[in-house]
């Protein structure tokens, strides 16, 4: 006797199955309701057309045996005229049922993609970036766009599977007007080995996406050693012996347990397979042999009985639907996953709008940090920046400096703790209106694939019509002028390297620009400037002029935080803050900070000794 949790497990299964299949059902919702429509109505027509073939031949099978007796042709003409247009409108539904499949594959699919690409950028805060399951969600969406089995795919394969089983049926009821045993039989045969072929397709996909981790391994090998920016160092050190070995590693481990499944599920379904549907034929052909030696069968009974056993039969073993199917039905949840993401990143977008006339004042009340499944990375953090002040924060690599700054952005919320912009928790604020008054240059700082006004303009918080006037002074005060002018088409060049009429920059020029953006965001109405590491692909002088420009020219209009390891930049801005190990290790103006002689003093002592003129003002 099976236990209660075994069957309430079967029955559970066998709902999240019909729930996955009409989920796969509702995507036709995606493509036009004509589409729909005409395609359900040759769903029916090529459903029924394999059935009316088989019984039209038997028709004139029958037709042409009573004219070798009688020898009267005209009997024959009707039959054959039928058979000939069963024919015909077969040939002309395939070109037919293949047009309507991919209009069908792309309108879904279209969709999916807008609304996955839609979830990905949604909402202010990035904090669900770093989760696990967001991380894996994203990685089995990249079948959207590499491989084929896509919900499209699966929904199309659904409506073909329909007809598919309308064929069966039909004929199945065919053949239960000639001998219903048999055609119980055939038909329980093919539908348990069905069942059994879709259970080791499952098998195979499940294993298959257990290999998915190895797989986006060698896909990352493989653009390391094809792709900018890695791909001059790999040549230069020798690498493409060990990253060829590596990819390779990574095929094997993504994929010999998928070979090895489809061996043993192969070779356990023919086995059935044999058993069973070779057991119903021999039923079939015996019967018909039987009724046709004893005269109940005729010409015409034998042709429609046999043919259309086998029209059964033929569905017994895998569908060519089966593959796409599984496949959609499996990435679903990911579809789901994502954009349960970005509604709870969407919620944070609702609140307070900041105003967007003055500078911030920025307030952190204990605030801890850790990323998902890591350790702490800011702890107990207390920090005042009042209006229109400027801070520098300095400390080791891995201290949380870019932590700090991303919590202020709102990119992140505090694990615990508080953030507050003018006296406001940023938990309760709009973070876009936040955001539309950020600056920001990042150490990964955008480089867009557009010309140089959408680098520049891109972004500002009041863009206007970003007259070139104000484009012109953001250029010049990045020093971003000469190299844009002497462009090939000057601030319209498009800089895209990997287009044949892209325009590459060094890294310098490309950070200049990022300067330029920031420039022209806080003259459209940005007040919080932040600087993350932004002069690590200039010189010295150059850093210099764009400190006193960016920072010292801004105070009491903008708020200002300012991340770097050169200490000679830190002393410029009216407080200094270090961070050790995700804590707040000293804090005060830079006088007091020599003053003290404690980490900063000692670190601008090492740092002025290196570059002596850098603190020649001091």
């Amino acid at each position: 006797m099976r236990s209660p949790s075994a069957s309430g497990g079967r029955r559970a299964r066998l709902l999240a199955l019909v729930e996955a299949r009409w989920a796969l059902v509702r995507m036709l919702a995606h493509a036009s309701p004509r589409l729909v429509v005409v395609r359900l109505v040759v769903l029916v027509v090529a459903g029924v057309l394999p059935v009316a073939l088989v019984l039209a031949g038997g028709h004139l099978s029958g037709r042409i045996a009573d004219s070798l007796g009688s020898g009267e042709l005209d009997p024959v003409v009707p039959a054959f005229v039928l058979v000939m247009g069963l024919y015909l409108l077969g040939e002309l539904l395939g070109p037919v049922l293949g047009r309507l499949r991919w209009r069908v594959t792309k309108s879904v699919d279209g969709t999916i993609r807008d609304r996955v690409l839609r979830a990905a950028l949604s909402g202010a805060d990035v904090s669900h970036l770093q989760g696990q399951a967001h991380l894996d969600a994203m990685g089995e969406l990249q079948g959207l766009v590499r491989w084929s089995a896509t919900p499209g795919q699966g929904a199309a394969g659904i409506v073909a599977l329909a007809q598919d089983y309308l064929t069966v049926f039909a004929a199945g009821a065919v053949l239960a007007t000639y001998q219903p045993l048999v055609a119980a039989a055939v038909l329980v045969s093919t539908l348990v080995m069905r069942v059994h072929w879709r259970r080791s397709t499952l098998r195979i996909i499940e294993v298959w996406r257990e290999g998915d981790r190895a797989r986006r391994e060698g896909w990352y090998l493989s653009s390391l050693g094809l792709e900018r920016p890695a791909r001059h160092e790999v040549r230069l050190f020798g690498l493409r012996r060990w990253l060829s070995t590596r990819i390779g590693a990574a095929g094997v481990r993504a994929w010999t347990p998928t070979w090895r499944e489809r061996r043993a599920g192969m070779r356990s379904s023919t086995i059935w397979h044999v058993a069973l549907v070779g057991s119903a034929t021999l039923a079939g052909l015996l019967h018909a042999a039987s009724a046709v030696t004893s005269g109940r069968w005729d010409v015409e009974d034998l042709v429609v009985f046999v043919p259309m056993m086998f029209l059964v039969l033929g569905f017994a073993g895998s569908s060519p639907e089966d593959m796409a199917i599984e496949y959609s039905v499996k990435i679903l949840p990911s579809i789901e996953q994502v954009e349960r993401d970005a509604r709870t990143a969407r919620d944070r977008d609702l609140g307070r709008r900041v105003d967007p006339d003055v500078p911030p004042r920025l307030e952190l009340r204990g605030v801890s940090f850790a990323y998902p499944n890591g350790a702490e990375v800011l702890h107990d953090i207390d920090l005042d920046i009042p209006a229109g002040s400027s801070l520098a924060v300095v400390g080791m690599n891995g201290a949380g400096k870019s932590t700090l700054i991303r919590l202020l952005c709102g990119l992140h919320p505090p694990t615990s703790g508080h953030v507050l912009v003018n006296g406001d928790d940023l938990a309760d604020l709009a973070l876009a209106s936040w955001h539309q008054l950020t600056a920001p240059i990042f150490q990964g700082f955008l480089r867009m694939p557009g010309d140089v006004a959408t680098n520049v303009t891109i972004g500002a918080a009041r863009p206007g019509d970003a007259a070139d006037e104000s484009l012109d002074r953001a250029l010049a005060a990045a020093g971003a002028s000469g190299f844009t002018s002497r462009l090939p088409e000057g601030r319209r060049t498009s800089l895209a390297s990997p287009f044949l009429d892209g325009h590459d920059l060094s890294g310098g020029q490309w950070q200049r620009l990022a300067h330029a953006r920031v420039a022209y965001a806080l003259e459209h109405g940005a007040r919080f400037l932040v600087l993350d590491e932004p002069t690590s692909n200039l010189d010295t002088a150059a850093e210099e002029r764009l400190v006193q420009r960016l920072v010292e020219q801004t105070a009491g209009a903008v708020t200002t935080v300012l991340v770097t390891h050169r200490l000679a930049l830190a002393r410029r801005c009216d407080r200094i803050v270090v961070l050790a190990d995700g804590a707040v290790a000293e804090q005060g103006t830079h006088g007091d900070l020599v003053a003290r002689g404690g980490r900063y003093a000692q670190a601008f002592a090492l740092q002025a000794g290196m570059y002596p003129w850098s603190a020649a003002d001091e």
